[in-house]
């Protein structure tokens, strides 16, 4: 049995057991673990397939404190740091020795996905003991009808990396990169030649993470939105909160048929860009832009002045297949439609059109409890997640990589996550009980004084907007439709482009090598007033091109040449239509039989109720970033000092015989095992002992691990 005492004091003398001032909050925080049980479960549910080694539970302590460090340490530099103090800190959890950094990076690269699966959500949630902070009133929002929401906020980030040039020699080893599962991929403002993609789930009103998912180049979309849907059920069942009203924002990634598919069927709420600006081009829909009320959009005054108004409902089409290849079916979506007057540089998502910027944007929010401005207001809010990345990197240091391998990686992610979330929950206890938020105000209309809209098209100009030039054979298809108007543009808009030359045969664009380049994309409104034709060379043709290093300068080998060529806004608008049009898949597999459905309207005219909403919208009034605040200060004023006492170890037996069959047999280890090879032997003695001066932190540590040992009282 192992012996254990605690002690808190305020003031006492210089020993040599004192933890550094580095490693001091993350014995605080594994004091508190250990005190509450949760190393136990980490104990039953990390489980990595290894032929011996440390355990889980080392390598989750190790990285525990390692983040909570707040000094931006690697593994190397942190093992490093910790040397003289591995038994001390290992002690806090029962255990022999803290790992060595070679011994971390061997663990995590051992990970496999299926072992962190399950235990990433119940660490970032239960191991946190986050259901307490989650459940008050103040992390909830309320819309117009004063009903409470949990709104949570999902989007990737990504880790580059630079390959830098590797010498090649006959006197060299072959060159191997530890990156391997790294991937080319759309980087933003980063910047690299591979990179290591990162969606995450968080709690918009406590901060608290809830879900990490890792991938190579871009990651995988369509997997990671799924994880996190189901992840936001898991958490309102754990609360015992209705999904209808949970609420997540995703950017314009999300705007597609399989993420609201997925919404829809989770019966939880969403917000996120629309990419159908195809809306915009009927004629009922500009004639009711012209005559409904635009309605300012409330926003800090940081950037473009916006108006919104709601464009009703809408069953949106779909070119999207599931995983076993079958459409899905047409869903139906509320429009809301938001505009702001255009600069000279076009910027951002959407599309310019008579001096105005238009966005789209799409939810299921009813229209009485959330009206369109607010809308728009609560889908900008989800800016705040890219502060708060900004401030993970600062604080825990996860814009460096920890392990190259993926399911490793994103283990090192989730434990930094987890010292987030302790920050936040060990705060909101130390605060102690929080007041009710302030009640909500009455909503104030913002209606905008002039009705300046998008021009009105008359069905006859709604069906032919193009010049007679362009005129369409009768009932084309799509690819016959596109074709047709590039042979009549072919030799006069797009034939005076050098090195680019129009090829009447091909009905296509031919780059520089003599390779055909078919058209890709049509976008309207760029430049001003104009639009944009994107022509592609096949990324087989640029494989194997001779002069690809002059041409392209892309490592990627799927990068292919592409042209961009402006033309007139109306012959890109005949473009448009017809390119927005379906096109027919090839060798269609049979839809599944389903019951017949009751057809319902394409369109359904929004209802007024932007002028009936009685309450203003309330956001989550907790400010999570000073309760993470509170809690470090706290650490800050605490000295931690650890003694361990171990007993005296048995006589070793003869190094030559087997005395067991398992021994005999070089069985693998049990779990349990492999658990006892790194415990504390029975008989050990750890004395743990805090110093402060500050009242918050003393009544911080009192309560942090009371069940575990007798706190004595504080020093004159």
């Amino acid at each position: 049995m192992i012996s254990s005492k605690r002690v808190v004091t305020r003031t006492g003398a210089a020993s040599s057991d004192r933890l550094p001032d580095a490693v001091a909050e993350g014995a605080v925080l594994a004091d508190h673990l250990a005190s509450r049980g949760v190393f136990r479960e980490v104990e039953k549910r990390l489980r990595v397939r290894r032929e011996g080694g440390y355990h889980g539970l080392d390598v989750v302590l190790f990285l525990l404190v390692l983040f909570a460090a707040r000094q931006r340490l690697s593994i190397k530099e942190f093992g490093d740091v910790s040397r003289q103090h591995r038994t001390q800190l290992a002690a806090l959890a029962s255990r022999r020795r803290l790992p060595t950094p070679a011994s971390v990076s061997r663990f995590l690269s051992a990970v496999e996905d299926a072992a962190v699966h399950d235990f990433i959500p119940w660490l970032l949630l239960e191991g946190a003991q986050a259901l307490d902070c989650l459940k008050d009133a103040s992390v909830l929002a309320r819309d117009c009808r004063g009903q409470p929401w949990h709104v949570f906020d999902f989007d990737p980030t990504v880790t580059t990396l630079r390959q830098r040039a590797l010498p090649v020699g006959d006197d060299l080893p072959d060159a191997k990169r530890r990156s391997v599962e790294a991937r080319p991929g759309y980087s933003g403002r980063k910047r690299g030649d591979v990179q290591i993609s990162r969606a995450t789930l968080q709690h918009a009103g406590s901060s608290l993470w809830l879900g990490v998912w890792s991938g190579p180049g871009n990651g995988n979309w369509r997997a990671s939105s799924n994880a996190a849907i189901v992840t936001v059920v898991r958490t309102c069942d754990a609360l015992g909160f209705d999904t209808r009203r949970a609420l997540i924002r995703v950017d314009g990634a999300a705007g597609n048929t399989p993420f609201i598919t997925a919404c829809e069927n989770a019966k939880i709420g969403y917000v996120t860009r629309s990419q159908h600006y195809q809306l915009l081009d009927q004629p009922e829909h500009r004639e009711h832009l012209t005559a409904t009320t635009w309605h300012v959009v409330a926003d800090s005054r940081s950037g473009p002045r916006r108006q919104a108004a709601d464009l009703g409902w809408h069953v949106l089409p779909c070119r999207s297949v599931d995983d076993d290849g079958q459409p899905f079916e047409p869903v139906r979506a509320r429009v809301i439609v938001a505009r702001f007057e255009a600069s000279e540089t076009p910027h951002g998502a959407g599309r310019v059109e008579d001096g105005w910027h238009y966005e789209l944007f799409l939810t299921n929010l009813a229209d009485d409890a959330m009206p369109a401005p607010e809308v728009v207001t609560t889908y900008y809010q989800r800016t705040g997640l890219e502060n708060r990345f900004a401030q993970e990197d600062r604080e825990l240091g996860l814009d460096r990589i920890s392990s190259y391998h993926l399911p490793g990686q994103n283990l090192a992610c989730a434990v930094a996550l987890f010292v987030w979330n302790l920050r936040v929950t060990r705060g909101f206890a130390l605060a102690g009980k929080l007041p009710e938020p302030p009640a909500q105000a009455p909503r104030v209309i913002q209606p905008v004084a002039d009705k300046v809209a998008l021009p009105v098209l008359t069905a006859q100009a709604a069906a032919a907007p193009t010049p007679q030039s362009l005129a369409l054979p009768a009932e084309p298809s799509p690819r016959q439709a596109t074709e047709h108007l590039l042979e009549q543009v072919g030799p006069t808009m797009l034939a005076s482009h050098p090195g680019w030359p129009w090829d009447p045969e091909r009905k296509s664009l031919v780059c520089p090598q003599g390779h055909a380049a078919k058209l890709a994309t049509v976008t309207l409104g760029v430049p001003k007033g104009q639009g944009r034709l994107r022509f592609d060379v096949a990324a087989v043709h640029c494989r194997t091109c001779p002069k690809r290093s002059e041409c392209l300068d892309s490592p990627d080998p799927g990068a292919r040449k592409s042209k961009l060529i402006t033309i007139p806004a109306s012959a890109a608008e005949a473009f448009k239509r017809e390119w927005d049009k379906p096109r027919r898949r090839r060798n269609p597999k049979p839809p599944r039989p389903q019951a017949a459905a009751p057809s319902e309207p394409r369109w359904v005219p929004p209802f007024t109720a932007c002028t009936l909403a009685l309450l203003a919208v309330a956001y989550a009034a907790l400010l999570p970033g000073r309760l993470r605040r509170l809690f470090t200060d706290a650490c800050r004023a605490a000295e931690v000092h650890v003694e361990v006492r171990l007993p005296e170890p048995p006589a070793p037996g003869c190094p030559y015989f087997a005395t067991t069959d398992a021994e005999r047999q070089k069985r693998r280890k049990t779990w349990a095992q492999s658990i006892a090879w790194n415990e504390l032997p029975s008989g050990a003695e750890v004395a743990v002992r805090f110093i402060t001066r500050s009242h918050d932190a003393e009544r911080m540590l009192r309560t942090a691990g009371a069940p575990r040992g007798v706190a004595e009282p504080p020093s004159a």
